[in-house]
């Protein structure tokens, strides 16, 4: 993950001073572009700082889900979104007296809970986890004022809207068009619209113009092109819906995502099978082999793996070997995909952007079928660190990346993209080292 910190180097050695939105500040780089090795399961995990991989995948499966409220995330503890809810639709939970004292107990500044035990002793709480109160002793309004000034929460957000933001559009895409005549209106029925309705204030009478509405599935499409069209340039999923950007909590950060397939080369296939415990069943197509290479069908047969690297490849062995490949179980084509952000906070959201759709790209290799995970490419327009992170960042640059690659490990029987929960997860040689706290601009 070298490449990681490069980019936080990038952007303190190249960066300008910029105001934002948040009027936090910014040094920004405009336009980095880094590379990530997915193959062999790989995924781009930093561990300068510990990370939760599976923040990442909750966070990814909300936006497959399509749903566009905070309770599916917050029931899985995942609260980075909480802060740009919508204005009138927060769904809150009152915390009792109770609640906010246990809260204090929680907290992690040991100095602060010491100073709760000693100025509030009259504060008791049980084994089985009630409180009691010497109300005698102490003093309510003392207490209170406490637990404000040290700004321990009296609410709990349980749910809220987002509005249309990434999954909306990746599973529901909405159009509406006019049709103005019948020829119009026939071919908006045959591209799959319906009519939502109609506008009759036109004069004349008969000119009454259709409303017509489709809604598209984005991620179904795309994985229904990726099997049926590999080579298309068309493997494209956009969060970019101009027409909704104003009911957008946020306008997506991380706005298209386009995918690429290619044919493993003969080598590369040659590798996979002798990474497998097929090899003993070469004779199936080394016949192809033969009578493709001729009089280099003895070295061939000497020792197969190595001549692949230097002969020019026939279609018609390439074909053998990977329909042998194929019957066998063994993906013959790569994927891999390109994310284009409009604007990157470097430290903190990035290292989960090119976590999620690493993963991503794995998941839909293996829903697609026929396929590995080969690349994921980054590239962040605005790419940027907060005026107040930058202590924080040089902290990280310090530090030295793990050497062990993580590895994701999918549950192979999950076939259906929307059928994938968090127990199809897993991850191995992840090392975290200690945590860094990162404030996050609003």
């Amino acid at each position: 993950m070298q490449t990681f910190l490069n980019g936080l180097t990038s952007i303190l050695s190249n960066g300008v001073v910029k105001q934002d939105r948040t009027n936090t500040g910014t040094i920004s780089e405009f336009g980095r572009l880094e590379r990530y090795d997915l193959r062999g399961g790989k995924v781009p995990a930093v561990t300068t700082r510990k990370i939760s991989l599976m923040h990442a995948v909750k966070e990814g499966l909300w936006y497959i889900s399509g749903k566009t409220n905070l309770k599916p995330l917050i029931d899985m503890g995942v609260n980075f979104w909480n802060p740009w809810v919508k204005k009138g639709t927060e769904v809150w939970h009152e915390y009792s007296l109770a609640e906010r004292l246990d809260l204090v107990l929680k907290l992690k500044d040991e100095a602060v809970v010491a100073e709760f035990k000693k100025v509030f002793d009259w504060c008791l709480r049980s084994d089985d986890g009630k409180w009691f109160l010497d109300s005698e002793k102490g003093n309510m309004t003392k207490l209170l004022d406490w637990l404000e000034f040290r700004a321990i929460p009296y609410k709990k957000l349980l749910d809220g809207q987002l509005g249309n933001v990434y999954g909306h559009n990746w599973r529901n895409w909405e159009q509406r068009e006019i049709a103005e005549t019948e020829e119009e209106f026939a071919s908006y029925i045959e591209r799959g619209f319906s009519c939502e309705g109609y506008m009759s204030n036109q004069v004349p009478p008969e000119s009454i113009r259709h409303v017509m509405y489709r809604n598209t599935d984005q991620l179904q499409d795309l994985i229904s092109t990726l099997k049926s069209n590999p080579s298309s340039r068309r493997h494209i999923l956009t969060a970019w819906n101009v027409g909704l950007l104003d009911d957008m909590a946020l306008p997506p950060c991380h706005l298209l995502l386009q995918f690429n397939v290619t044919d493993k080369d003969l080598p590369e296939l040659a590798k996979i099978i002798d990474n497998s415990d097929l090899t003993g069943e070469l004779s199936i197509y080394m016949d192809a082999i033969y009578d493709a290479y001729g009089e280099d069908s003895e070295r061939v047969a000497a020792n197969w793996r190595t001549a692949f690297d230097s002969m020019t490849p026939r279609g018609d062995v390439i074909a053998s070997v990977q329909a042998f490949c194929r019957k066998h179980g063994l993906a013959t084509r790569w994927l891999s995909s390109l994310l284009y952000m409009r604007s990157n906070d470097a430290p903190v959201g990035k290292v989960y952007n090119i976590l999620w759709y690493s993963i991503m790209t794995h998941m839909i290799a293996q829903v697609v079928g026929d396929m590995e995970a080969k690349e994921y490419v980054h590239v962040a327009a605005d790419h940027h660190i907060y005026l107040d992170q930058v202590d924080q960042v040089n902290e990280q640059l310090t530090r030295t990346p793990s050497e062990t690659p993580t590895r994701l490990h999918l549950n192979p029987n999950v076939k259906d993209i929307t059928a994938f929960t968090l127990d199809d997860f897993a991850f191995e040689g992840y090392v975290g080292q200690d945590p860094i706290d990162y404030p996050v601009a609003v």
